[in-house]
C-alpha cells in the first residue's frame, strides 16, 4: 500500500524563486502560514491534497511555481533535511546565470563602454555619439559652471495694477479693494 501524501506546506518566502505568498486561506477555512508543516486527516488528505497541488503563486499565470509542497511523511523529512543542510543556497547560487555579452554582428559598431548610451548602429551615429560623449566628459571636468542666461527685458506697457482688465481685479481708482454690494430683495406680501 502506498503512502498517503497527507503532509502539506505553503513554501516558504523567496522572492527570487517567485515564492510571494506569506498566508493561504483555503476554502475550507483553514489559513496556511509559509513554511510550516500541517497534517491533513486520513479521510480528508486525498480531496484537499489535489486541491493545494494545483494552487499557484500567481493564479492568473499557469506558469508560476505551485504555491504547495503536498508530499508524503518520508518527501516532507527529506525536503527539511535538504533546506536545514545548506545545499539549498549552494544551488541558488549556481543556478544565478551569468549573462554573456551579446556577440556583435558584422557590420554593427562595437558596444559602447558608456553604458548610459545605446550601442551605435552605424558611423554616422558612432561619430554623434562620440561627440556627446566627449562634450560630456568636458562639461564634468569644467571647474567653472556656465554664465546665466540674461533675462529678457519687459515690454514697455502701463505699469502694474493700473489695468483692471488685464489684472482681473476688483480694486477701484483709489487702488484699495472694494467689497461688492449686493441689493436687498424686496418681498412682497401674499405671494
Amino acid at each position: 500500500m502506498t503512502e498517503r501524501k497527507d503532509h502539506v506546506r505553503l513554501k516558504p518566502l523567496n522572492s527570487a524563486a517567485g515564492h510571494v505568498m506569506r498566508d493561504y486561506g483555503a476554502p475550507w477555512g483553514l489559513i496556511y502560514k509559509e513554511g510550516i508543516w500541517y497534517v491533513e486527516k486520513p479521510e480528508l488528505c486525498e480531496e484537499r491534497g489535489n486541491y493545494l497541488a494545483t494552487i499557484r503563486m500567481n493564479s492568473m499565470d499557469n506558469y508560476s511555481p505551485k504555491a504547495f509542497n503536498v508530499c508524503t511523511r518520508t518527501e516532507a523529512e527529506q525536503i527539511k533535511l535538504y533546506e536545514e543542510s545548506g545545499d539549498l543556497e549552494q544551488v541558488r547560487a549556481a543556478s544565478l546565470q551569468i549573462i554573456p555579452p551579446a556577440p556583435t554582428e558584422p557590420g554593427l559598431a562595437p558596444r559602447s563602454p558608456d553604458l548610459n548610451l545605446p550601442s551605435p548602429k552605424s558611423e554616422l551615429s558612432a561619430a554623434a555619439q562620440a561627440a556627446a560623449t566627449a562634450g560630456a566628459r568636458a562639461a564634468a571636468q569644467s571647474p567653472e559652471p556656465p554664465p546665466p542666461p540674461e533675462a529678457p527685458s519687459a515690454p514697455p506697457g502701463p505699469a502694474k495694477g493700473n489695468s483692471k482688465a488685464k489684472q482681473g481685479s476688483t480694486k477701484g481708482r483709489t487702488g484699495k479693494a472694494t467689497p461688492r454690494k449686493t441689493k436687498a430683495r424686496r418681498r412682497t406680501p401674499g405671494k
